[in-house]
C-alpha cells in the first residue's frame, strides 16, 4: 500500500520548518529586547549579554579541554566532521593550526576559575556541558536541574561569574608576578 505523495511529508522537512520557526521566534525576541533596550531581559540569547570577548574564551578554554584522542572514530565520523568543518559548524579544527602561548594561557586561567570553589556546581555543569562536551541545553538543563526557560539567565549567570573569577585570578596573579 502506497502513500499518496500529496499527504506524505518528509518527517525531515518538518522537523526543519519547526526548528526554523523557533529560529525566527528567537531572533524576534531578541530584536525587541535588544532595540526596546531591555538587555537585562532573561528571553534574550545569553551570549548577547556578556562581554564580547568572553564567548570566544569559553569557546577557547572548551576547545582546549576536550579529549583530542578519541579511538574508535568511523571514517563517516570523520568525513562528517570536515563537512560540518568546511561548513562552518565549528570555529576550531583539530587539524588546524596549534593554539597559541596567549590561548593556552587563557583556557588554563579559565580553567583555574572553572576550578575555583567559589564557582557552583550548577554553573560548572552548565559551562562544561556548553563549552566543553558540546551538549544542547536540554541535555545540560537536566542534568543541572533547571527549566529549559531558565537556560539564558542560568548560562548568563555562570558566565559572569567565571569571567569574574577569571579577573580576580588573573589580577591577583599579575600583582603577584609584578610584586617579586
Amino acid at each position: 500500500m502506497a502513500l499518496d505523495s500529496h499527504l506524505y511529508r518528509d518527517p525531515y522537512l518538518i522537523l526543519e520548518e519547526k526548528q526554523e520557526r523557533d529560529r525566527k521566534r528567537k531572533a524576534e525576541v531578541n530584536m525587541k529586547a535588544l532595540f526596546g533596550g531591555n538587555l537585562q531581559d532573561d528571553r534574550i540569547d545569553y551570549r548577547l549579554r556578556i562581554p564580547a570577548d568572553l564567548d570566544t574564551r569559553l569557546d577557547n578554554w572548551g576547545w582546549l579541554s576536550r579529549d583530542k584522542k578519541q579511538p574508535g572514530i568511523s571514517q563517516t565520523g570523520k568525513i562528517c566532521h570536515r563537512l560540518a568543518v568546511l561548513a562552518g559548524a565549528y570555529k576550531y579544527d583539530e587539524a588546524s593550526a596549534p593554539p597559541t602561548a596567549a590561548q593556552i594561557r587563557d583556557a588554563h586561567l579559565i580553567e583555574r576559575a572553572w576550578r575555583n570553589e567559589l564557582l557552583p556546581m550548577k554553573q560548572k555543569m552548565l559551562l562544561a556541558g556548553v563549552y566543553v562536551y558540546r551538549l544542547h541545553p536540554g541535555p545540560v538543563c537536566r542534568a543541572a536541574a533547571i527549566r529549559h526557560r531558565e537556560f539564558d539567565a542560568e548560562m548568563f549567570k555562570a558566565c559572569t561569574m567565571i569571567h569574574n573569577i577569571a579577573h580576580r585570578i588573573g589580577h591577583h596573579t599579575e600583582g603577584a608576578r609584578h610584586g617579586a
